[in-house]
């Protein structure tokens, strides 16, 4: 379910490009610190965006410093850590945990069941914490997996519904900018999932698995009716983006919304 959400490398600059990187390996020593190895292995792009929206809305105090770790051993390497670290590596546990049930229901994969296990020992504390997000995640993902059952196949119906699914944990308060965060959460979880389904079709289609875009692929001008599909929540995350007062992050964010996300659509479609 993740990684769709990335940026375009050669649109940004050098020093936006570090940034990013930065942030990235923040929220990597965010997870590390609170989860040890098993948050690091869980580390997303999605989370990434996440993380620079938030700490440039909520002008956090970031500190910038250097260090080696296991995936950079031979040089220091900037990172970024601030007062919402903790909290976007809390919602990427969350995330990871019912996006691996997700995993488990579709696969049945004992590697899935495995890390499902090692997270459920926080998952308790985190259900109370944020009771908000909790509910919302766990909720919604029952409606999805009930219409899949059944075999559901409007697209619409399902990427709303993971939408809905993501939504509350891109706010970590209900404050002023809670509408126009849920609706980027929102539509980056209803983007997220057609992306998903579009990337999956073939593996699925070989191995009888479902996949809500089975029908619509036998239909003549697939790829432009999925784009289509993918366009309206991207310009709706995209319209909420403008709404916000932001700026230090903003050019990598546009980046990320305007053109990163599409990388992987235009893989699969040459």
């Amino acid at each position: 379910m993740f990684g769709y959400v990335v940026i375009n490398r050669k649109e940004l600059t050098k020093p936006e490009l570090e940034r990013y990187k930065a942030y990235y390996c923040g929220l990597c020593t965010g997870l590390e610190k609170s989860y040890g190895k098993k948050g690091i292995s869980l580390l997303s792009y999605d989370m990434t965006f996440l993380y620079l929206l938030l700490s440039d809305l909520y002008n956090t105090k970031d500190i910038t410093a250097e260090k080696r770790c296991a995936v950079h051993p031979l040089g220091k390497h900037k990172y970024t850590t601030n007062e919402l670290t903790s909290y976007v590596s809390d919602m990427q546990i969350l995330l990871s945990y019912f996006s691996l049930k997700d995993d488990l229901l579709d696969n049945d994969k004992a590697k899935d069941e495995q890390k499902l296990l090692k997270l459920e020992s926080y998952i308790s504390q985190l259900k109370e914490k944020y009771q908000r997000q909790y509910n919302c995640l766990s909720e919604n993902l029952q409606k999805i997996v009930a219409l899949e059952k059944i075999d559901e196949d409007n697209i619409v119906t399902l990427s709303t519904l993971s939408g809905e699914m993501i939504k509350e944990i891109f706010a970590p308060k209900e404050d002023i900018f809670y509408k126009q965060l849920t609706s980027i959460g929102k539509s980056l979880g209803s983007f997220i999932y057609i992306m998903d389904a579009f990337d999956d079709l073939k593996k699925d289609i070989k191995n009888g698995s479902f996949n809500p875009l089975k029908k619509l692929s036998k239909k003549e001008n697939f790829n432009e009716t999925v784009k289509d599909l993918l366009e309206l929540p991207l310009s709706q995350a995209a319209s909420s983006l403008e709404r916000l007062p932001l700026d230090d992050n903003l050019s990598i964010l546009r980046n990320i919304i305007y053109s990163g996300v599409w990388s992987r659509f235009e893989v699969l479609t040459r």
